[in-house]
């Protein structure tokens, strides 16, 4: 393993990060990275994961449309890891994980103080000041694209999963609630013309605080 010119040298050796087992050891890494990225690229990864991933387990073909679509009785265990399926179960499950990720949220970080922002008087204070515009600037561009391109592919997947029972829905179903949570009146005004499904996301979204239901 390399550095990547980041000046930091990560070795895998005797390390399993596959499968069920793998699992954990995959969230720390993710989390670790994510800590290091930029708004920029939180929104490039989020932009990756929801067209590459998410939208790909929309189409029939291939293991993850597969594995979103087997019946009850008949899917593959996700603990085995031994094939295709087992593999693509891991990626989508992976792949929500690291939507919900608080670390990939972009804007204001929470070190920043309404002191720090508002002393303009200071190179630093400057500094701060447009930093803080442009997270502005990326959050706006961020909840356009949750709201415009992503919303869209996890209101049809949650159709998908729902038909399959699959255990994949209570992993979006926490993306979703998140979204919706945040961005409560957007989502509502972009689902202004189906007004049963954002009825049956708000009921979802009570469950899911009422009784964990989908953790």
């Amino acid at each position: 393993a390399g550095d990547n010119g980041a000046g930091i040298t990560v070795g895998f050796d005797g390390i399993n990060l596959t499968g069920a087992t793998g699992r954990t050891k995959r969230h720390h890494m993710y989390q670790m990275m994510l800590s290091h990225m930029s708004d920029e690229e939180k929104i490039g990864i989020t932009a990756r994961l929801s067209k590459d991933v998410l939208g790909a387990a929309l189409d029939s073909q291939g293991d993850l449309g597969r594995v979103c679509r087997a019946p009850p009785g008949t899917r593959v265990s996700p603990t085995r890891g031994s094939n295709g399926e087992d593999n693509a179960f891991n990626v989508l499950s992976d792949a929500f994980a690291i939507l919900t990720s608080s670390a990939l949220r972009v804007g204001r970080r929470a070190t920043e103080t309404d002191d720090e922002v508002n002393d303009s008087t200071t190179d630093a204070g400057k500094a701060m000041h447009v930093a803080v515009a442009k997270g502005k600037l990326l959050s706006k561009i961020s909840r356009k694209h949750l709201i415009e391109i992503v919303l869209p592919i996890l209101c049809k997947l949650k159709v998908l999963l729902h038909t399959s029972c699959s255990p994949l829905l209570k992993h979006l179903m926490a993306f979703m609630v998140e979204i919706f949570r945040v961005y409560k009146t957007e989502v509502k005004e972009f689902l202004a013309n189906d007004p049963t499904l954002l009825q049956e996301i708000e009921y979802d979204a009570r469950q899911f605080k009422k009784d964990n239901k989908y953790v």
